[in-house]
Formats: C-alpha cells, sequence, structure tokens
C-alpha cells in the first residue's frame, strides 16, 4: 500500500548487520477497510535513538537523516536551524552518517524525497508538516542535553531552541524535568508522533476504500466496479493480519507458543472441540518457556520481574509525558499528539494499539520465517562475486534448530495442520451441493464416501476441521459446479461412479497415506493382513517409494515410527500404569498374565542369599511396598528389597572402614587424646584456650583465668598478670603444706620446701596455711589446699601430663633430675634435694626414709617399682607404715605425670597400618606418574579414510543428552561419507524425565517422518530360553548437523509379541545391543548366513545408505550421554592404522558439568588419574585391563 511507507520509514534504524526495523510488532489488518498498528510494546526508541551503539555501523531512525539532508528547503533548515549528524549528541555515537556502501541503492536523499512524497499522500502537508519536523528536530536537539557534563549555560541554550519548536516555555525543560525525564520524554514523544503519522495513514486508507466501494476507484488507480458492502457479504470474506516482528527473540517465543502451548489460541480451542491435540515433547516446552520468559512484557505476560519493570517504566513515562503536555501551547501540535483524545489524559500504548497476545490467540496463525543463509557480514557478502556462494549449511541447520523446525513440521503435520474449520450446520449448507447430508452422522458419512481419513477431516464436538488438501478438493469441487446445473443427489464425487483423483481411495483408505494398522491391543490379531484396493494414481505413487525389504516381518503396532502409541500424545496409552507399574484390562496385577511359564530350580546360593535378604528386611511389611511404594508386582518388590540389602551393604563396609580410620585406634590406646606433655601443653595459651598443669594433671582454665579471684588486700588478678602462666607447669606455685600433705612424715608446720627453680612471677605463688604472709586471706588457713583449691581445680581437669621415659632416663642420668616411675607414676624429688642441701641435711627435713633416698639417687629416671616392691616385702610392719606414708607423700607433693604412653606398640601399630597403606598409595601413584611420563603429547595426526561405524546404544538418555552424542558424532573432523552413525534402541522404555520412549526420542531427532512404519523383523538376542529371540525395526536416513551430513542406522529392538504388555519390551541390556553390531559385522566379514533383521541392516546400509558394509573396517562406541571432541574419532583410527597389533582403543574421559558441583568437581580427578595414569600405566605392558564403554 502507498500509505505505509510513511510510517515505515520512520520505524527502520541501521544495525551492524543491514537495516532492521524495530522490536514492537506493527501490524497490517485488511477487512474491506485496510488499517495500520503498532502493537502494545511500542518502539524501541533505546536501541533505535538513545543508545545506539558507540560502534562503527550503527545508525538512528533513518527519518532523523532524512531531515538533515539536502532535500530540506533553505527556509526549513533557517527555520530549524539544522547542522550536520556529527554534531548532534543522539546521531554522533556511532560515527556513522551515511548508508552502508555495501547498499548500492540506499541513498538518503532520494529516500528522504520519497518519504515527504509519502507524508503528502496521507495528508501531511502544509502546517502538518511543519509541526511533524518541528517536533523531529526538537527532539534532535534535545537529545545534546542528555550528557552530564553540559553546562548551565548551554542547557539554557538548547532548551530555549528546543522550546520554540516544541511549543514549551524552556523552564519547563530546564527545572521541571531531569535528565532522566528528558531522555524520556524524547522517547515518549517519538512513539507519540509515530502514532500520529499511522492515524493519519489510517485516515487516508479508510478514505481511499470508501473510494473503491462507491465504484469512484479500483486498487491500480483505474475507474471501479462497486464493491459489496458488509451487509451484502456472502460469508466468503476473510479478515487478514499481518504481523511484521522482526525481534527474532519476540518473534521465536510467539511462534513457539502459538505452536506448541495446547492452552492458548486455536490448539486450545481445538482441545476443547475434542481434537486429539499431542502435546509437545519436555524439551521443546522447555524451549518454548524459556523463550517466552525472555519477552514476557511483549506477551501481555506482566507477573515476573520484567513484566513488573515495564508497568514502572510505562507509568514513569506516563508521568513525564503527563507533566510537560500541560505545559504546552494550549492548541499546539505537541498537546494533539499527547493528548489524541480529549479528556483521557495521556494514553500513549493504548489507543489504536495492537493487542499481539490477542491477536494471536483468536486468530489461525501462518508464519513466515526470513533464515539468513550465512553468518558473514553485509559487507563481506557485497565483496564477494556472488550472494548465492555465501550459502552455509550450518547456519541454516543452527536456525532451524534453533526455531524448532523439525518438530514444529511434524506436530503440525500430525495433528494441527488445519486450513478451515465449520460449524455443523455452516458445513452441511456449505457442502450440500457436493452430497453433504444434515447432521453428524450425515456429515460423518460424506467424509467417508470422499475418502478422507487419517485425520484430513476431523468431526468435533462443534465444529468440522479440515486439512489443507481436503479443504482444497471441496472448495475446488465447489468452483468448478455451476450452481444452475447442479444435481447431487445420489452422486459421489462429482456424480457417476466418482472421479478418480489423487484423493480419492477406498473407504477405510486414503489416498495419501498407507492404510492404518490394527491398533495394539491385549487380545487383538496383529497378524492381519490387510488388503488395499488403490487407483492407478495413488499405486503409481507408491510404485515410487523405496524398495522393499523381502525378509519376512511382523506388523506389531501402530502410532509414530510404527512402534506403537506409548508417548505419542502422553496419554500412555499403554496396557500398564506408568508410575506404578500395575497392568490394566483385567491383567492380573500380581502376576502380569505371563503367556508361558517356566519352572527352574532355585540355586542354593540363591537361596541363601533370599534367606539373608528377608532376614535384614522383614521389618518393611510387603503392603507398605505396594499401596505407599507403589510396587504391584512381588518381583519388583524382591528386587527393591535386594537393593536395600545392598545399599546397607556399603553402608556397612563404609562404616566399617571409618570406624577403622576414627576410632578403632582409640579402642586400641584409650585416653591417648587426654595426655599432653609439656610442649603440648604450652600450645594452649591463647584466651579461648588457656591451659596449665599442676602435680601431673592439666587443668584447662579458659573459663576461669579472665575472673578476679583474690582476696588479698591490693593484689588483684588481671588477665594482663595471668596470662603469663598460660601453658606452663605451676607445681612451684601450688605447693600444699608439708605437715598436711606428708602426714606421718612431717610435723612441724614450718618446714616447707624450697624450689630449685626461681619463680618468674612470685605474686602467683600460693603459700596456704601459718606460714602465708596474707593473714587476712582464706590462703591463711591450713585447710585452703585440700579445703578449697583442689575441689575447686577439680572442675578444670582435663587430663594427665605425660614426659618421655626417653627424657625421663636422660635427665635423670645426666642433668642431676632426681625423678623416677613408680607404680605407672612420675614422682619428681628434685626439690626435696636441693632443700636438703640449702638446710645442710638439717635432720627435720630428712623426712623420707634413707633406704628410699638410696633407692631414687640410684636410679634417678628409671623405674622404681620392682625395688620399691622387694623392699616393700622384705620391711616390718613400722617400715611398711613408713613406706605407706611415703607414697601418700609423694602423691600430694611430688607428682609430675605419668610416662607417655602414646608411644607404646598397641596405640602405634594403627596409625602405622594406615602409613603404611598410604605408602603404598603413593607410591603407586607416583610409579603410575613417571610411568605415564613416557607418553607425551600427540602429535596431531594427517585425516584418515577409514570407514567406521558409530554406536551409540540408547536405554532410558532424554532429548539433551541424546541430541548431545549425535551432533558430536555429526561434527566429528571426519570424512562425512565414511562414518555411519549407528543407534541401537535397547526397548520400549520411558526414561526417567521422559515423555516418549527413547526410540521415538531418537527417531524424532533424526528428523524421521513419524508415518514410516518399517516391519519388525526377528533376530537372535543376547538371553535365556525364549528371551534369545527378539524383533527389531531398522530406519535410516542422512542427519545433518551445522553443514555435516551423515547417514545413519537404527535398530529399534521392540520385542516379542508376548512382550509387548510387559514394561520393557524388547529389552536385553546393552551387552546385547553391542553383539547385536559385531555379530552383523562378523557375518558380513565371513558372509555367513543372517537373520531377517541383518539382512534388513545389510540391505539399509548397502541399497540405501549405498555403502558396501564389507568396507567399515572400525566400530567407534559411545554412551548415549557422551559427547566427543571434534578430532577424537580421527586420533583413534590413526593410532590403530599406525599400529596392527591394537585391538581396541580408548580415548581420554572427562566430564561436561565440572563445574556443577563439588561432586563434579571431585569426579574431574578420578577421570583424570584413571586415564593419566592408570591407563598409562597399563600401557606400558602393551594392554590395557579395561575400555571405558565396552
Amino acid at each position: 500500500m502507498k500509505e505505509e511507507p510513511a510510517a515505515q520509514l520512520m520505524l527502520h534504524y541501521q544495525y551492524e548487520l543491514g537495516n532492521m526495523p524495530d522490536a514492537g510488532p506493527k501490524m497490517l489488518a485488511l477487512f474491506w477497510a485496510a488499517s495500520l498498528a503498532l502493537s502494545e510494546g511500542g518502539i524501541d526508541t533505546s536501541k533505535g535513538l538513545l543508545n545506539i551503539p558507540e560502534e562503527p555501523g550503527f545508525r538512528a531512525f533513518d527519518v532523523f537523516y532524512y531531515l538533515l539532508t539536502s532535500a530540506s528547503t533553505p527556509a526549513e533548515r533557517e527555520f530549524l536551524g539544522l547542522k550536520h549528524a556529527s554534531n548532534y549528541t543522539l546521531l554522533a555515537k556511532s560515527g556513522t552518517y551515511d548508508p552502508p556502501s555495501y547498499l548500492p541503492t540506499a541513498d538518503d536523499a532520494a529516500a528522504a524525497d520519497d518519504f515527504r512524497a509519502s507524508l503528502k499522500e496521507i495528508g501531511i502537508k502544509g502546517a502538518a508538516h511543519r509541526n511533524l519536523i518541528s517536533i523531529l528536530a526538537g527532539l534532535l536537539k534535545l537529545g545534546d542535553t542528555l550528557t552530564f557534563h553540559l553546562d548551565e549555560e548551554a542547557l539554557e541554550d538548547v532548551c530555549e531552541d528546543v522550546g520554540g519548536l516544541l511549543g514549551l516555555e524552556p523552564e519547563v525543560l530546564i527545572q521541571q524535568c531531569t535528565t532522566s525525564d528528558r531522555e524520556t520524554l524524547i522517547g515518549g514523544l517519538y512513539e507519540a508522533l509515530v502514532d500520529w503519522v499511522i492515524l493519519k495513514a489510517n485516515e487516508a486508507i479508510a478514505s481511499e476504500m470508501q473510494r473503491i466501494r462507491d465504484g469512484e476507484d479500483s486498487s491500480d488507480g483505474g475507474p471501479g466496479a462497486r464493491t459489496p458492502n458488509t451487509e451484502e457479504d456472502n460469508g466468503d470474506t476473510v479478515c487478514i493480519t499481518v504481523l511484521e516482528i522482526p525481534d527474532a527473540t519476540l518473534g521465536k517465543a510467539a511462534a513457539m507458543r502459538g505452536v506448541f502451548d495446547d492452552t492458548q489460541g486455536i490448539n486450545s480451542e481445538m482441545k476443547e472441540d475434542g481434537v486429539e491435540v499431542v502435546a509437545a515433547g519436555s524439551s521443546v516446552l522447555r524451549e518454548m518457556q524459556n523463550a517466552v520468559s525472555e519477552v514476557g512484557p511483549d506477551l501481555g505476560i506482566m507477573t515476573g520481574p520484567a513484566g513488573r519493570d515495564r508497568e514502572h517504566e510505562l507509568e514513569r513515562r506516563e508521568v513525564v509525558l503527563e507533566k510537560v503536555g500541560r505545559e504546552g501551547e494550549d492548541d499546539g501540535f505537541l498537546k494533539k499528539i499527547l493528548f489524541p483524545v480529549e479528556g483521557q489524559g495521556v494514553n500513549l500504548g493504548r489507543e489504536g494499539r495492537l493487542d499481539l497476545p490477542a491477536v494471536l490467540g483468536s486468530s489461525r496463525v501462518w508464519y513466515h520465517l526470513a533464515l539468513h543463509p550465512t553468518d558473514e557480514s553485509p559487507s563481506g557478502l557485497a565483496a564477494l562475486p556472488s550472494t548465492t556462494s555465501a550459502w552455509s549449511a550450518g547456519t541454516v541447520s543452527r536456525q532451524l534448530r534453533s526455531w524448532r523446525l523439525p518438530e514444529w513440521a511434524n506436530r503440525r503435520n500430525k495433528n494441527l495442520d488445519f486450513t478451515a474449520d465449520f460449524d455443523l450446520d455452516e458445513f452441511c449448507q456449505r457442502y450440500a451441493p457436493l452430497g453433504c447430508k444434515d447432521g453428524r452422522d450425515g456429515i460423518e458419512s460424506w467424509i467417508l464416501e470422499r475418502g478422507w481419513s487419517n485425520g484430513e477431516v476431523v468431526v468435533g464436538t462443534e465444529r468440522i476441521w479440515m486439512r489443507e488438501s481436503a479443504w482444497w478438493e471441496a472448495e475446488g469441487m465447489l468452483d468448478l459446479k455451476p450452481t444452475d446445473q447442479l444435481d447431487f443427489s445420489g452422486l459421489g464425487v462429482m456424480g457417476g461412479s466418482g472421479m478418480d483423483t489423487g484423493y480419492s481411495a477406498g473407504q477405510n483408505q486414503s489416498g495419501f497415506f498407507p492404510p492404518p494398522m490394527d491398533d495394539l491391543t491385549p487380545h487383538g490379531s496383529r497378524d492381519q493382513i490387510l488388503q488395499n484396493r488403490q487407483s492407478s494414481a495413488t499405486m503409481s505413487r507408491n510404485a515410487l517409494g523405496p524398495a522393499r525389504s523381502l525378509a519376512p516381518s511382523r506388523n506389531l503396532a501402530s502410532g509414530d515410527y510404527g512402534l506403537g502409541y506409548k508417548g505419542d500424545n502422553r496419554k500412555d496409552h499403554v496396557y500398564y500404569n506408568n508410575e506404578t507399574g500395575e497392568l490394566v484390562d483385567g491383567l492380573d496385577p500380581e502376576n502380569a498374565e505371563p503367556k508361558t511359564i517356566e519352572t527352574a530350580t532355585t540355586s542354593t546360593s540363591r537361596r541363601a542369599w533370599v534367606a539373608v535378604v528377608w532376614m535384614l528386611t522383614f521389618w518393611i511389611p510387603s503392603f507398605l511396598l505396594r499401596f505407599v511404594g507403589r510396587m504391584k508386582r512381588p518381583d519388583v518388590r524382591m528386587a527393591w528389597r535386594e537393593k536395600l540389602v545392598l545399599v546397607f551393604a556399603i553402608i556397612f563396609v563404609n562404616a566399617l572402614v571409618i570406624f577403622w580410620i576414627i576410632e578403632f585406634g582409640k579402642l586400641l590406646c584409650p585416653n591417648s587424646d587426654k595426655a599432653w606433655n609439656e610442649k603440648e601443653l604450652s600450645e594452649h595459651q591463647t584466651s579461648n584456650d588457656w591451659w596449665v598443669g599442676i602435680h601431673g594433671k592439666v587443668y584447662d582454665m579458659s573459663k576461669f583465668w579472665k575472673t578476679d579471684h583474690s582476696d588479698v588486700t591490693g593484689l588483684t588478678t588481671t588477665t594482663s598478670t595471668m596470662s603469663s602462666f598460660g601453658g606452663l607447669v605451676l607445681d612451684d606455685y601450688f605447693m600444699p603444706p608439708l605437715y598436711l600433705a606428708c602426714e606421718g612424715l612431717v610435723s612441724d608446720y614450718k618446714i616447707a620446701l624450697t624450689p630449685n627453680t626461681t619463680q618468674a612471677y612470685p605474686n602467683g605463688v600460693h603459700t596456704s596455711g601459718n606460714t602465708s604472709s596474707y593473714t587476712t586471706s582464706k590462703l591463711y588457713d591450713n585447710n585452703w589446699y585440700g579445703g578449697t583449691f583442689l575441689p575447686k581445680i577439680k572442675d578444670y581437669y582435663h587430663g594427665d601430663l605425660v614426659v618421655k621415659k626417653s627424657k625421663l632416663k636422660s635427665e635423670g642420668q645426666n642433668d642431676n633430675h632426681y625423678w623416677f616411675i613408680l607404680k605407672g607414676k612420675i614422682y619428681d624429688l628434685t626439690n626435696y634435694f636441693h632443700t636438703l642441701t640449702i638446710m645442710n641435711n638439717l635432720a627435720s627435713y630428712s623426712f623420707i626414709d634413707a633406704t628410699v633416698v638410696d633407692m631414687i639417687q640410684s636410679n634417678a629416671g628409671e623405674d622404681i617399682t620392682s625395688n620399691w616392691n622387694t623392699n616393700f616385702a622384705t620391711a616390718n610392719v613400722s617400715q611398711q607404715a613408713l613406706l605407706s606414708n611415703t607414697i601418700n607423700c609423694f602423691d600430694n607433693v611430688f607428682r609430675a605425670g605419668i610416662p607417655d604412653f602414646r608411644d607404646s606398640v598397641k596405640c602405634k601399630i594403627n596409625s602405622w597400618i594406615l602409613l603404611a597403606f598410604t605408602i603404598m598409595l603413593c607410591a603407586v601413584i607416583l610409579v603410575k606418574f613417571f610411568a605415564a611420563l613416557q607418553f607425551g603429547s600427540k602429535r596431531r595426526p594427517s585425516p584418515q579414510d577409514k570407514f567406521v561405524i558409530c554406536q551409540v546404544p540408547a536405554y532410558t538418555e532424554g532429548e539433551d543428552s541424546l541430541r548431545k552424542a549425535l551432533d558430536s558424532l555429526t561434527a566429528l573432523e571426519y570424512d562425512n561419507k565414511r562414518k555411519l552413525i549407528c543407534v541401537i534402541c535397547d526397548g520400549m522404555i520411558v526414561g526417567g524425565g521422559n515423555d516418549r520412549p527413547t526410540p521415538k526420542i531418537v527417531l524424532d531427532i533424526l528428523g524421521v517422518d513419524p508415518k514410516i512404519d518399517p516391519p519388525a523383523l526377528p533376530f537372535k538376542s543376547v538371553g535365556e530360553s525364549s528371551e534369545q529371540l527378539n524383533y527389531g525395526k531398522v530406519y535410516s536416513g542422512l542427519y545433518e548437523y551445522e553443514g555435516n551430513v551423515v547417514p545413519y542406522l537404527v535398530v529399534v529392538k521392540v520385542g516379542k509379541e508376548s512382550e509387548q504388555s510387559k514394561s520393557k519390551p524388547g529389552n536385553r541390556g546393552k551387552r546385547d545391543s553391542q553383539i547385536l553390531l559385531m555379530s552383523f559385522l562378523n557375518r558380513v566379514h565371513h558372509r555367513s548366513p543372517m537373520s531377517p533383521l541383518e539382512l534388513e541392516m545389510f540391505h539399509q546400509i548397502n541399497n540405501i545408505i549405498g555403502v558396501d558394509p564389507e568396507l567399515y573396517e572400525y566400530l567407534l562406541m559411545i554412551d548415549a550421554d557422551t559427547s566427543v571432541k571434534p578430532d577424537s574419532l580421527n586420533r583413534l583410527v590413526a593410532a590403530c592404522a599406525n599400529n596392527a597389533k591394537i585391538a581396541g582403543i580408548c580415548g581420554e574421559t572427562s566430564l561436561e558439568n565440572e563445574e556443577r558441583s563439588w561432586w563434579t568437581m571431585m569426579q574431574v580427578y578420578e577421570y583424570f588419574i584413571s586415564h593419566h595414569l592408570a591407563k598409562a600405566f597399563e600401557s606400558l605392558f602393551g594392554s590395557v585391563t579395561c575400555l571405558p564403554g565396552w
């Protein structure tokens, strides 16, 4: 339409990849009268005007450059005061003022002429045109005030100039608006100006359409005929809304929501009408939700943080525009565009806007996507001799994957691609000329007569839904049949015996698709032969299909890919409950209805194991597992019990190891953690860890030492005075009165010992009794030591003070240190002998028996227990009493601790064992490490040309894991024609977190047509008895990823007929999957007889893919949750090609999510050590014990 460019030119700006429109979509709606509208999302003025990237190649909205071109008249330029674009802050950020040179037709001067002409076409001329360009010029100049370093005088000059252009007083912009307000004003005012231009365009369009309706004009400019008005409409009119969404993020979210969200739009209407709508896969829905969350506000979702931010931004914009608009001239243009509806205030973004979610939700939407063919920049494309040479399959493939177009196409093709829908009465009335009868029965009968099946026409609860093919056929018939010659009674298609068209088929057939298979039921037959009566046209199309295999086959199921209905609609169309495992349809939930019962004798070891299992799990009743754990089958419950016993065993072994490391040593050596020597004691002298030693015992005084416990007048205990005693042995500071401590030996209270060493802190000496100099203190009490001190200090007891026997002996024999061991205790009589020396051996101070003194002096530093016992045994009664008093005196006065028992064998043996194991492990690691150094880094090998099969066994993996594995194999830096991806799906199993069986997920990823239903062929599996018979289906094709196209072969193990009611039909294990492929290759190599499945595999590889299976020399095996590096295959093949002795080789295994958690970080070392140490060490001997993945 010629009115549209005026609005479009105000919505485009230059991006570094070319000319890009704004992020807000605009609409062109045609219904008798056309109109234009912006969406409620508005215009992204930040990206297109206010915050242009400060990089070359970016420009603001084109209209501002048109304003500055030479197309402006001299009078306009003088009135507006226009300068070069480099003088304006908004346009000077990127330094790009001209269109890109790679667009030879881009010319601002010519475009400016077209823009002015378009404005005149829609009636913007004269005063309206002057107002428009004044606003544009004012906004351009107002942008110069957005810099924070602008001085006040310059601000006043700019605001005065802008005020004249906008019809505002300069004080409004200076005093009432902050810098942020002025930025908001620019964006809001520009968007309001665009709304006004669109309004004028719509008025011009309405006027033109009125002339066309009246016959005064036609769309091509010539005289026209009168067009019927709405009242004369015969029902064949349609309203078309064209949405242009240049923002790829918003476009993707809107498209994916419309296609995959069953709660929105026409999908919701179909579900409400009873049409079966297949739910999308979980990964697709997750990606859709992520896409929608990025642009929630543009889709009317205002609940999240982004929505709240958008609402806050709009409210702030409305406040600023309201404040400025009220200050404008009463009849000025500014007030006219800000308040288009009198009395409603600022309604920018609401009046005349398009409600995007409402339009998408109430329309039948068709999507037109524009994919970019390359990642090249526009300038790079312009330099190419031909733009077709810039095609990049990888780029296109990446965009197809990003938009989920394979899943999109499959979903629309399967269920949602309905061109039209009608009410029941409307359908009957419209197609009555073709023989359609009234009522639902009449409609269904007519549909069967027409041969429309396979969902081509779906009869819902209240509406009829028609696909493109059926609708086009019916409408074509209506167009071809003259209404005045119709005779529909008793006729089929166009009367007579019917017309043999491409759409013709029997009553239960379709010309496009094969007849539907019998539904898979627990009691139904799967061996019925269906006969097709087809027309010559239909048969000719079938004749062009792929060559059919001659191997015997059995069709077991319908549904997607011929693999049954499980997961097709996420309604669990299977014959067991997927959550509880309970079989339905009248089958026995306990025993599952076995087809064949085999009796096997239980071995003795099995019976013993079962007995252990029940002995350990008897306390868990079976009914609890059945109803709470939802384990209906007894074998499932037994398996759970066995797993629980295994968990118990693992916990027990781990607990045993932990007990050995932590507690076993304490049992062998009790109280080892309650003994400290003098050096260890000295380490405890901090504020919260303050210990002392007194007479062979260790006390933790952390809670006491800070308190003032002195009752001596003028002498207080402070932390500064007490801190000096921390970690010391204070025997000399707490000496008991000898006449009390050595009762029976000393009777004079004046006798006291003189310490051998000088006390560093005399104020700390606690002399008690009559000899104390503090007569007013409690120390003066004769019973202070025994009655006050000992009970108080007992509360802080922590352990014993120990002395090594080597130190005891050394100092006793060499340093005149008179200490010794007696009955497991250490006594120190150094102070006693020192006092005797000072007192010249005064008799009153010689209170210890002479025989004991001689024994101590001659055995200093040694254990005198045996000598003591001998002496005690030969003594008389009075002497024994004296020796007993002596022992009592030793305990009270001279005790220094106990021998250090921690050095004994029983205390060291556990540490020695642990140390020995540690040394052995470290030695092994070191040996492996130095051995692994023999393998240095290898140079990059040359490209190899061997044929390789890349096998991926799939079991219960999810779509993300499978896609990563397949994509990594496809992207291998290896000749695509010489590698084959072989996926073997181990049974029809729905994995945890999946909504479809794994084989269907694999085939979805590979892009296989869901209508393909290959035969189920028998083969021999790994198993016992009847388990050796299995059935499988073979699929083949080409898989593309980032420009790499690789052939693939998929084998799906579907199981026997008797397995179809079980939870895992066809499952035989990963080992069976590997043997299946290796057995096939073995038979190919030796040209041995093959099973039907192997024959089909040979047929697919040899005839469909086009490679002789004998050419494949190597087999790469990876798990379905593993991805490989691009150069891995070439390196492995090169190593095998260079060394004929290699029968198997493995690469390095690493974690893809190594930073996800602490556990994965630790696994990094496990894998690194396993490969670089263990495997490298084993390789020195020419072999390895295990290849990962085998």
